[in-house]
Formats: structure tokens, sequence, C-alpha cells
């Protein structure tokens, strides 16, 4: 006989042993939710839940008749475990997966669920109407779901194995009318998470034109696009600004945001809610692809009266057009971005935060073809936000197939996936658990040692180049046409070895780097199956993260070797291009003095500075400091300080993130708005 109601748990769970790993609201899952609520009303209760403790706690007190996770790379292994329980605890109870990490070929969809038992349905692509038809079935048959396995019934989005190994694969299938679907927001399902330090997302678009190999919304499938109202986006933020407490944060999950016409009826919106509510003073998003005057625009409406709101990025992954092309990309073109350039530098006082990601080594990428990539970004578009990934096989995505990794020439390590670990109470027992992922280390065209030699140049854009620490610096070599990017190569070619701790600290990256790699996953399972391991790791007895660690390691204790290796660099660079005089000399070295009293001290943030310099640093900065330096020679006393509202964001951010290890610091270093945590200045008289 059919129940009144059945007890569906609804989970998108995140790593906690390290802090908050996935720090942003169940939104996918959200969806999914309120679209179940309003479809079937009365014969569902549910709760969603984001961390482990709280669901072992729910699977503890009262059986549920259905499960409901969704599965991402940063939390697969931690959502099976739990699912494993579950199904062990109570075998009638229904578990269902849905998500991102699931392969693209049906053979190897088939081969992850039959290594997978305690996943009775995974559904494929959109969810909302998928979950709703599946429960349909389910409910008209008792919860009978090896009844209907055995009849291999289809549904749309919906794949299984039935008790003989076979499989079963419904027909693909979209959510066109995104408006049928409610806010989860309104509906009252996200409550509960704004009492926790957790950025609120929303979705106004769904769909990527873009057809990325290394990404799994690459799919031909998922290359239309959906939109929302305005007026949906205009209740949701006002929603969400009347309940925000713990984050100062906003999350926009739409894969191209900016390009759409749309787009600006949501920065106006945004625009106008900072102005009534100051919130949000941060937003993470994916710029889009094309239309690059409309990205400016809907990124100056959101910035406007401040600085660093939304990045200004364009992911551009790679800069040579075969790697672009061996993935499928598109991006803006040099000349679209050259453009882009030359216009945001009318406005912000040109200090708009200019972001880029590349990704290394992609299929056919060589050691010069990624110092190419480093120099278009550090000195042709004058990028000044650049995070260096290392390639990683999504489950999801056309790269990840056998297939692709053959043609390609692909070849991999394990590695755990940073911040994703844990030791959890799952029943009655402690489980140790930690994400892994495959890292791409070599392919056809570059081996494991020139893959290596790539991430040293990285880690010197992100120590030199990365958030502009030394901006008065690079600003001279820019005025004179000059490479800022070859001023590294020089350092590292020329310099680094009159400076033991740097020498060093690269070193150490390289041994950091090479370190949490191995060469199978049994062997990888091994160490991480530990507990006693893991707990190291969250105590903070190693690091995670290398190149966060020996940032946090370079800022926090060479910040005044960094400078000097700089200076001699510069100098050296300069006069080798034969550009060098006595006032670019002093110049330089005012300027090195300057960058040391403006940075960012860990240890004492709250007293502010005053020094005597021979140049107008104040004036210069009007200009980005691409100056000509006898125009600007003039002694000065100028002031660093931070006032009320940066104090009031450091202090949020380090409450946040920590400041106990290197691994908080270089969080910390990673997550905050550069602009914020660089000291203010003004002259003293």
């Amino acid at each position: 006989m059919s129940k009144s109601q059945y007890r569906i748990l609804f989970s998108d769970l995140t790593h906690t042993g390290v802090g908050l790993n996935a720090d942003v609201f169940p939104l996918g899952l959200g969806f999914v939710a309120a679209y179940a609520c309003q479809e079937l009303t009365d014969l569902i209760e549910v709760e969603l839940f984001k961390f482990p403790t709280d669901l072992n706690k729910a699977l503890n007190e009262a059986p549920p008749d259905v499960l409901c996770f969704s599965s991402y790379a940063w939390n697969a292994r931690l959502t099976h475990k739990f699912a494993e329980y579950a199904k062990k605890k109570y075998p009638g109870a229904v578990t269902i997966f849905g998500g991102p990490d699931f392969p693209l070929p049906e053979d190897e969809r088939k081969d992850f669920l039959l290594e997978r038992p305690a996943i009775d349905f995974f559904i494929k692509w959109d969810g909302e109407h998928a979950l709703v038809g599946l429960l349909r079935n389910l409910f008209a048959r008792d919860m009978d779901f090896k009844g209907m396995k055995a009849e291999a019934v289809s549904l749309p989005n919906v794949c299984y194995v039935d008790h003989s190994g076979q499989y079963v694969e419904g027909p693909d299938h979209r959510v066109r009318d995104l408006m049928t679907v409610p806010s989860p927001y309104l509906a009252g399902l996200m409550d509960k998470f704004f009492e926790y330090p957790m950025m609120p997302s929303i979705e106004t678009t769904r769909g990527c034109p873009y057809a990325c190999t290394f990404c799994n919304d690459g799919s031909a499938l998922r290359s239309k696009i959906y939109q929302k109202t305005p007026e949906y986006v205009r209740n949701e933020l006002l929603y969400i600004a009347s309940k925000k407490k713990k984050s100062n944060q906003l999350a926009i999950a739409d894969l191209n945001f900016g390009m759409y016409q749309e787009d600006l009826e949501t920065a106006r919106t945004i625009r106008d809610i900072r102005k009534s509510s100051g919130w949000p003073d941060r937003i993470q998003t994916s710029i889009g692809k094309s239309h690059p005057g409309r990205i400016l625009e809907v990124v100056k409406t959101i910035n406007e009266g401040n600085t660093g709101i939304i990045k200004l990025s364009s992911s551009l992954q790679w800069t040579d057009d075969q790697v672009t092309k061996s993935i499928k990309r598109k991006n803006l073109s040099m000349t679209q971005l050259m453009d882009m350039r030359r216009d945001k530098n009318e406005i912000q006082n040109n200090n708009l935060q200019d972001y880029t990601e590349l990704i290394v080594p992609l299929p056919g990428d060589t050691v010069e073809k990624h110092r190419k990539s480093l120099r278009d970004v550090v000195d042709t578009l004058g990028m000044n936000n650049i995070d260096v990934h290392q390639l990683t096989m999504l489950r999801g995505s056309e790269m990840a197939t056998k297939s692709h990794r053959k043609l390609m020439g692909l070849e991999v390590k394990y590695r755990m996936f940073v911040g994703c670990l844990g030791i959890y109470d799952i029943g009655d027992e402690r489980v140790p658990c930690a994400e892994v992922e495959e890292t791409v280390v070599e392919n056809r065209s570059m081996t494991f040692d020139e893959y290596l030699d790539c991430r040293v140049l990285d880690f010197l854009v992100k120590i030199f180049i990365d958030s502009n620490p030394f901006r008065e610096v690079f600003g001279i070599v820019r005025k004179m046409g000059l490479s800022s990017f070859d001023v590294l190569l020089e350092m590292r070619q020329s310099h680094v070895s009159r400076y033991p701790a740097l020498a060093s600290l690269l070193d150490e990256f390289v041994v950091r780097t090479k370190r949490p790699m191995f060469n199978s996953l049994k062997e990888l399972d091994a160490v991480i199956s530990k507990a006693d391991y893991i707990q190291d790791l969250i105590s903070g007895n190693y690091d995670q993260n290398e190149m966060l660690t020996c940032m946090g390691v370079a800022f926090r204790d060479h910040f005044h070797d960094l400078a000097l290796i700089l200076k001699d660099s510069v100098l050296c660079y300069l006069k080798k291009n034969q550009v060098l005089n006595a006032d670019i000399e002093a110049y330089v070295i005012d300027a090195i003095r300057f960058c040391e009293d403006r940075k960012f001290d860990f240890r004492n943030f709250s007293q502010p500075k005053e020094e005597e310099f021979e140049f107008d640093f104040v004036e210069a900065e009007k200009v980005g400091f691409e100056i000509e330096p006898s125009e600007f020679k003039r002694k000065s006393k100028i002031r660093f300080y931070y006032d009320d509202e940066d104090l009031s964001f450091i202090n949020r951010q380090v409450s946040h993130w920590g400041a106990n290890t290197l691994h908080h610091l270089g969080k910390f270093l990673q997550k905050s708005n550069s602009l914020k945590i660089r000291r203010k200045v003004v002259r003293a008289f």
C-alpha cells in the first residue's frame, strides 16, 4: 500500500576537514528539490543537507525513503560512502545520484555504475524533470525499485544497471523553460544555510554554447541557452540581501555571465542592492567569451564607485591557436581583448582587476607555447590576476574519455583533491575520506620534467605579477615597451642563485609539486585511507596546495628578498636593453621600498606607516605607475594605511579563512580582494 508521504533527503555534501571546501549554497540541488516540492506537493517531505555531520544525524534518527545526492569531483567519494552506509542500514531506501561527475560514453557509464552498487539510479544532465518522473514511477510501485529495474523501464535522463548487470539509459532531456522551476530561496529551502559562512549562489542562464573538451559542460546537448526573467533574478537577489548574515560574497553559477543582454539588467539590480545594503562586496562567476563591450559594461555597472567587486576576466586557458583548436575552445581574440584593455583603462583609476586562467599541459602544449601564453597575458594584455591550473581529467568531459586520452597521448598521475578531505562520523564509525583527481603531467609534446619547468614559471608569475604586489616597479618596464615576463626569465636564469632562500623555495616548490603525485590509484588509496595521514593533513603538518603554500611562505618570510631580487633583475634587464639611466635606477630603488611599505603584513596590518621618498608615488599611481621617472622626481612623505572599511574586510577574511597555518594564509591571499588588502597611500603633511 502506498505511503501518504515519503521522506526524501537531498544532500550536496562538502568536505569540512580543513574548513568548508565547497562554501556555496547547494543551488543545483535546491532547484531539483524545489521542483519536486512543487510537483509532488503533499506526497513528500524534504530536507537539504550540506554538512556530513547533519546528514549522519538525520540518517540515524529515522529511515529515509529516498536519498538524492549531488556528485561533483570535490565530493564524489564522500557522497558514495554515505550512500553505502544508507543502503546497508536501510536496504529498501532508494539512492539517486545526479551531477556532472558521470562519464560520457555509455560503456564507461555502465562500468561506473557497476563499480558503485550503492547507486540505484544516476540522473544525467538536468535533474528537475527527470527526478520527478522517476519518483512518480517509484511511488506508483510502492518503492519497488528492483521490480522497476527488472522491467528495464526507460525514463528521460535516468541511467541504471539491473540485477543482472544490464545497463539502461533513458533519452537525453533538458529543461527548456527555466521559469517552470521555482526559486529554492523563495520556497524557503535555503534559509538554514544563511546561518553558515557560505556564499549564496544564483543562476540566471543555463547552458554553454562552447564545446571545450576539458569541461563537463562541453557536450553538444548543453549548447542551447535557456534564461530566467530579470524579475525572477531580481526577486532572488532581494531575498538573499534581506537574509544575508555570514557571507559578504555572491556566486553567479552562469557559465558565461556578462555576454547576454539580460546580464545588464542583473548588473543594475546588483548595483542598486549594493547601494542600499552594501552587499555583496565580492562576486565569483565565469565571465563570457564574446560580446566584450557588453561584458565591460556589466563589470563597470557592478563595480560602480568601487573596485574589485567583480573581476574583468577572460578565462583564456591558452593563447596558441593550435592548442585552442585541439581543445575545441573559443576565446575572445587578442584584438578584442586589447580593445577591452584600452576601454577599461578609462574607468576606475586603472584599478580594475583583470583576471584570466590558463591550463597546463593541454594537448599540443610545449614549454615555448606555455611561455608565449604567459607573455601574452602578462605583457600584451596586462593581466594582474592570473591562475594557471594543472589540467585535471573531469568525468563527463570529452577529454576524460578513454578514446580521447589515447588520441591526445595524455599521461596522468593521481593526487588528492586539495582541501577535499576529512574524518567523518558515518553511522557509528569514524571514516577517513579524501577525494582524488587525475592530473595530466605529460603529452606527446611535453615531458614531465618540462611540465615541472612550466610550473616553476607559473609560480614566479604568481608571486611577482598576480595581484600586483610590485606594480610600481613593473609599471616602468611597461612604459618602456619591454616585457615584465622577460624580467622573470632574467631573474630565474641569472639571479636566483645569489639568493639562497629563494633558490631553496623554488626547489621546495618542485618537491612539493611532485610529492603528492602517485603513478597509480591503488598507491594513492593506500595512503589516504589511513586516518593518521588525513589527521596530519587536517592539522597542517603537510601542505595540500603547493602553489598557495609556497606563495604564503614567500610573502610571509621572504618578501624583502623578493624585493631585492626583483630590483637586481629589473636593473640588469633594463641595462641589457640599453634604457637604464640614473633617474630610472633611483626610481626602481625607491619603488622597491614603496612596495615593501605597502604590502599586506599578516603580523601587523593595523598600524599605519610613514616614509620619505625621492619620487611622488601618489601622483604616479594615477597613471598606473607607467611613468617617465624624471617627471615625478620630487621629495614626498607618504602615509600608508587602511581605512575602517578595509580593516573590517580584512578581519572578516581572516575570521573566515583562518590564520593559523600556511594553508590558511594561502587561502586568504587567494580569496581576498587584493585591492582591499593593499595599503592605501596619501601624502603626509
